[in-house]
Formats: structure tokens, sequence, C-alpha cells
């Protein structure tokens, strides 16, 4: 969950953290990773699609990746020989500190966190709240030989005309959903609501059930929508979809264990992993398990284009000043002044 290695404390030859697909298998957590190269030969490359941290050791040298989008964050120091990565900006600083180094504060990111505004309450570039602690792109990884950092861009994905990239992307998740459907400790939460991320979601699961001839049959899976107020609208389209297909919405799943948090870890993981990052407070309460799989639809990554086709400046202007068109109020100028709102303007265009 967090995980922290530095020049002080060095690094294992071998580690993984998260989960991820390889293909069309499931890999989670460091045992999963070594039960694949068990029975595949196959090591688990960085890159793939999951929110992971993988290490390893190659000669004198470690590499160390995350998964495509970077769900999984990787923050880290360098100056000199002193070096440190982690998922956790609040962890790494007080690390650091104990070990002697001084950090120094980044006024534009700390004046921002100030403004309740979605761009501001998160991380939205590379730099963080410390102006000698940044974010890796997710498109890089790093090699970490004789107490010095190197940065690898990874390469891009092999190009595919939208037919055939369209009938890959359809195939390998079907295929990933039959993986889980035909494991049976698996248990399957399926989010369902009027959005068509989540329909799209609900028509491959569909058809992996078909294949694997288990949808009415399954007991493992609950298809789970939202019953409140605000989501009233989802419920109802989601509820015309179950019916149609015979099925039922928010049915437990019998013999499930759930993996609870204590409050005290709970509280530690939302101030390591949120502080600095995403200022909204939401508390986790389960711990994630390989046999206990939540799918939804809101990823997207790879497979939508993020970022219109024009210049940096013209987009992040046009952004500001249409969808948080607050960031000019006079009573945010009044935290956030023009200079400051201009290095953090210019640190935002970075990405």
């Amino acid at each position: 969950m967090v995980f922290l290695f530095s020049s002080f404390t060095g690094l294992p030859d071998s580690f993984f953290d998260g989960y991820c697909f390889c293909g069309a298998d499931y890999i989670f957590g460091h045992e999963g990773m070594e039960a694949f190269f068990n029975a595949t030969g196959k090591q688990v490359p960085i890159g793939e699609d999951g929110c992971y941290i993988i290490i390893k050791r190659s000669g004198d040298a470690h590499d160390v990746g995350v998964d495509y989008t970077g769900f999984k964050k990787i923050f880290y120091f360098h100056e000199g020989r002193t070096w440190c990565i982690s998922n956790s900006i609040f962890d790494m600083a007080n690390h650091l500190k104990q070990n002697g180094v001084n950090l120094s504060v980044n006024q534009p990111q700390l004046a921002a966190l100030k403004i309740n505004q979605a761009i501001t309450q998160q991380i939205s570039c590379f730099q963080t709240l410390f102006n000698e602690i940044k974010l890796l792109p997710s498109f890089y990884a790093l090699r970490i030989k004789k107490d010095k950092l190197f940065f690898r861009r990874l390469p891009p994905e092999p190009f595919r005309e939208y037919r055939n990239g369209f009938e890959y992307f359809l195939n390998i998740w079907v295929r990933r959903f039959e993986t889980l459907l035909e494991d049976q400790r698996i248990n399957m939460h399926l989010e369902l609501s009027g959005g068509q991320d989540t329909r799209a979601v609900f028509s491959l699961f569909k058809k992996a059930c078909d294949r694997v001839g288990c949808f009415k049959k399954n007991k493992r899976f609950r298809i789970r929508s939202n019953t409140d107020e605000y989501h009233k609208r989802d419920f109802e389209a989601a509820q015309k979809i179950v019916d149609y297909y015979g099925l039922k919405l928010n049915e437990k799943i019998r013999g499930k264990k759930n993996y609870y948090l204590g409050t005290d870890f709970s509280y530690y993981l939302w101030k390591s992993l949120n502080l600095g990052v995403y200022m909204p407070i939401l508390f986790t309460n389960t711990y994630p398990h390989a046999f206990n799989v939540l799918i939804n639809g809101a990823g997207g990554g790879r497979h939508r284009p993020v970022y219109p086709l024009e210049k940096p400046e013209i987009y992040a202007s046009r952004i500001i000043r249409t969808v948080y068109p607050g960031f000019f109020s006079k009573s945010i100028r009044t935290v956030f002044p023009e200079p400051v709102f201009k290095k953090w303007k210019a640190d935002f265009l970075k990405i």
C-alpha cells in the first residue's frame, strides 16, 4: 500500500506491490508476480494495465516503474548521492528529515490548495508541496545505479489501425473477465449506472459470462448501483438493464469475506497517500485483496484522448476560464496573487 526506498534503506532485488494484467493473466501482489514467473517464465514488465510498482535488479542497477496510466504514483527526491522514492509525500518528508535532509516549501503549490476548485484540490502537475520532491511522469521509468537516479522514457504503444485496435481492446478485456470468472475464489463487484462507461464495462462482462456459461448461475458477482437521491436516474437506468437480463441489483454475495482496516490504519493511509495529493477527505475501510475485485467505469487512460490537439498555453487558458471561472474572482486572488498564479500555471503547463 505504502512503499518507500532511499539511499538510506537500499533497494530489494525484487519487489511488486499492487495488481495488474499481463495479457489475460491476473497478477496480485508479490506472491502473484512470483507465481506468474514460475508458471510462464515471464517477468511482469513496467507499463501494463493495473495499479502497481515493480522493482527489478539488473546487474548493478535497479529498474523501477509503475502501471501504464500511473495509478501507482512515484514521488522522487534526488540530490547528489541522496535519493528517495515513495508513493507518499508525507512519509518521504518525514524520512528525509530524520536523515538530515532539509526541504523547502513550493509556495505556488501550497497556495493552490487553499482554492476550492477541483484542479487545485488534487495534484495537477509534476511539482509537489516541496520544491525538491517531484512526481515521476507515468511514461517514464527509473534506473537507480550507484546512488544515482536515471530517467528512461518508455517506448510508445505500437500503432494499430482503429478497427484492429478496437478489436484488440474488446478481445483482451473479455478474456480478462473470463480469467476472473473462471477462478472460483474470486468475488466481483460490478458498478452499473446510466453512464456509458459502466454500461460498456457491463457489456464486456456479459460477453465473458456467455463464453464461460455462467451469467445467471454465477453467485460470485454482484451488480452494484447507488441508491441515494442524487443517483436516482443512474439507479433507474441500472434497474432497467438488470431487469432485462433477469438479474438483481445490490444482491449480497454469500460467504464473501471483507478485510476491514482498523481506524488507526485507515487514518494512516489517508494521511500518507492523500496529503498534498488529493484534498477531499476520504477514508479507506477495507484492505485490497486478490479475491475481492471491484470493477467500475472510471478508467479511460490510454484508450481515449485526454487532451485536445492544441497548444498547451491555449488549452490551459481556455480550461481555466471556462471550467474554473472562480480562479479570477477577487477573493481567490487575495490568497493566489498574480505572480504566484503565473508560477503555478507555468508548472501546470509542463504536463
